[in-house]
């Protein structure tokens, strides 16, 4: 059998060459201290099982989901305002995903012709960078560097780059190396977004895993929603990993 073409820009995910090193070195008798996927290994609530296992009883939740709930649309529009202060209409400005990976992975095919220009950080999570090559578009990285606090240095993006790229992926707190983004980021990058009309993708997953202060939302900020989108998750700030539910 031969594969399309695009497979070729993928390799060995780095989760699966991770697990062959730790599964080498256990065969070896060698201690492993896994840092690698960083899956949440702390269970739902007993409320949230205990409801989920009720509504699993119930034949009308097996209905074709046609569109999303009005209780789940109210839900996260409540969570919203009480968690960042966002007003969001939960008709027009939210859907349900199978997890925020699923959605970045996805928008990509709705947003990227052949030869696009997409902007990802590096390091970054594998989906930032595989849903535009997925959909056909050249990746062009921005580094995280750290005597910048592994926030993205928007005067080191060549011109002709931002004139060109269709959208950027950006993620704080972030994942892997931590940083945390401020306002003043946030505000520089609304700006830059607008001076170049480019798409950002704001992975939100991480908001409520912080040390010190609450996280962000990018809707917080002015301007924010004519530049941008962002995904949220209950993988990771409520153990639901494994159930893929993201908005």
């Amino acid at each position: 059998m031969k594969f399309s073409k695009r497979m070729d820009l993928f390799g060995e995910s780095i989760f699966t060459t991770l697990a062959n090193m730790r599964s080498e070195r256990k065969k070896q008798g060698l201690e492993v201290i896994d840092l690698s996927i960083g899956a949440p290994n702390i269970p739902p609530t007993q409320e949230v099982m205990e409801t989920i296992a009720k509504e699993a009883m119930k034949p009308e939740n097996y209905l074709y989901a046609i569109k999303d709930s009005v209780d789940l649309q109210n839900t996260v529009k409540e969570w919203y305002e009480r968690r960042y202060g966002v007003t969001i209409d939960p008709e027009t400005e939210m859907t349900s995903l199978l997890g925020s990976q699923d959605g970045l992975a996805h928008l990509a095919l709705t947003l990227v012709d052949e030869g696009d220009i997409v902007l990802v950080q590096d390091p970054c999570y594998p989906i930032f960078r595989d849903g535009p090559l997925l959909a056909g578009a050249k990746v062009v990285t921005m580094p995280l560097l750290k005597e910048n606090d592994y926030l993205i240095d928007f005067d080191m993006i060549n011109e002709k780059t931002a004139q060109d790229a269709k959208y950027m992926i950006v993620s704080y707190p972030n994942n892997p190396t931590c940083g945390v983004a401020n306002d003043e980021f946030y505000n520089k990058l609304i700006v830059f977004a607008k001076k170049y009309n480019i798409m950002v993708l704001h992975d939100n997953a991480y908001s409520e895993l912080l040390f010190e202060g609450p996280g962000h939302s990018f809707l917080e900020f002015e301007g924010a929603k004519d530049v941008g989108i962002e995904f949220n998750s209950l993988s990771k700030t409520y153990g639901l990993a494994g159930a893929r539910i993201g908005f």
